[in-house]
């Protein structure tokens, strides 16, 4: 049965998530391109750690309810090792792409960027939802907001390409939007209902 989102369950965690990557991606180019490559990647790190902070907050405070899961057997070294792995290939993701438009141009980075985004996107649903991390690379849905945050990318380096800031930003923001709000919504637990109690026996 389909339920109403609720402010600060369920947009509050995803705008923190959206804002956070938002400014370190921003950050991260800037000084990519000054050849500060520690400080643009702290900053990623920082960045990340803010939205992936917000999403485990969220899945232990709403989502496990939800599923009927007050507690977890995980130590919480695993949890932090396994969200931690999750933002380091992300970040080398990036990496890749910034590196491989210069040598491949816009589509084949683009590409690269597709192909690497989907199983890391992939790899984040398996991981809250407890499946196999490739189980989400044939969704349509993983497509369709794997594929809204590169066209934002593409838009955003095109534009930064150009000297147009404005446009770049605005470019980023809405792909990141849109991931993280379809994004948000596949992390719903499925099948989630209330039970009726049988019927009683005349």
């Amino acid at each position: 049965m389909h339920q109403n989102l609720n402010f600060k369950t369920d947009i509050v965690p995803f705008l923190i998530a959206t804002i956070g990557e938002f400014i370190a991606l921003h950050y991260w180019l800037t000084y990519m391109d000054l050849g500060n490559l520690l400080l643009a990647n702290l900053l990623l790190w920082v960045g990340f750690g803010i939205e992936r902070g917000s999403v485990a907050v969220w899945v232990k405070k709403v989502y496990r309810p939800k599923e009927g899961i007050t507690g977890t057997n995980v130590p919480v070294w695993q949890q932090i090792l396994g969200w931690g792995f999750i933002t380091f290939t992300e970040i080398l993701i990036w990496i890749v792409w910034y590196y491989s438009i210069d040598r491949l141009g816009y589509m084949g980075s683009t590409a690269i960027l597709y192909g690497l985004m989907l199983i890391q996107h992939s790899a984040e649903l398996g991981l809250v939802k407890r499946k196999n991390i490739f189980s989400h690379t044939l969704d349509l849905k993983t497509h369709f907001f794997t594929l809204m945050e590169v066209l934002g990318a593409v838009g955003w380096i095109y534009y930064h390409q150009q000297g147009d800031n404005h446009w770049a930003m605005l470019c980023l923001l809405i792909g990141l939007s849109i991931e993280h709000i379809i994004e948000g919504s596949s992390l719903k637990p499925e099948n989630v209902e209330r039970v009726s109690p049988p019927p009683s026996v005349p």
